[in-house]
């Protein structure tokens, strides 16, 4: 947990790295949060910082536009602020097989959730992976859990065709952005012993 001003922030590993790069760090946490928020946070966030809010809102905001289809897999500034925390290539390898243990257990209670119409629980996992996925920088899975808590929150009694066509969406993009994050992985290695 971390103050600044009127706020509290809460962080699982985010807060790890924020001090590398904070300007980044607000970044990925305005990526969590909607654009309303955003504009909200980033002045008081920006008032502990000393930095530019503007940049980060119009940063986030051109972000708006994008989707689980339309984004990268990676959004490199996110995943090389991790990167580049510490020069030694374990510490991203251990990163990113947390996450994706995390990913892969939270991917099954989602599934099961889904299945018995909990949507409350649902959109609270559905926020959990769309925060983690933000901090690493996995783009398209950002995007596509943001999109299943919100419908989850607000939707799915009117539109549950769209949850359902959503949640076909979770394995072929969690498998492809799984093997992106092994590659990138694979080629730290290559380069830190090169």
């Amino acid at each position: 947990m971390w103050k600044c001003g009127r706020l509290t922030f809460h962080f699982s590993f985010l807060f790890s790295f924020s001090f590398c790069r904070p300007k980044t760090t607000l970044a990925i946490m305005l990526q969590s949060m909607s654009l309303r928020q955003a504009d909200n946070v980033s002045f008081e966030f920006n008032d502990c910082l000393g930095l530019q809010a503007q940049t980060t809102v119009a940063t986030f905001t051109s972000m708006a536009q994008l989707d689980e289809t339309t984004s990268p897999i990676i959004d490199y500034e996110s995943f090389n602020a991790v990167k580049e925390c510490d020069d030694d290539p374990s510490f991203l390898e251990s990163i990113v097989n947390d996450y994706i243990e995390q990913l892969e257990s939270k991917k099954v209670e989602l599934f099961d959730l889904h299945q018995k119409g909990e949507l409350q629980q649902f959109s609270q996992v559905a926020h959990f992976l769309k925060s983690s996925s933000a901090t690493l920088g996995v783009a398209r899975l950002r995007y596509l859990f943001g999109k299943l808590q919100i419908f989850a929150q607000e939707g799915a009694q009117k539109d549950p065709a769209k949850v359902n066509e959503l949640v076909l969406k979770v394995d072929p993009l969690v498998d492809e952005a799984v093997a992106k994050l092994k590659s990138e992985v694979d080629e730290a290695i290559r380069a830190a012993s090169s």
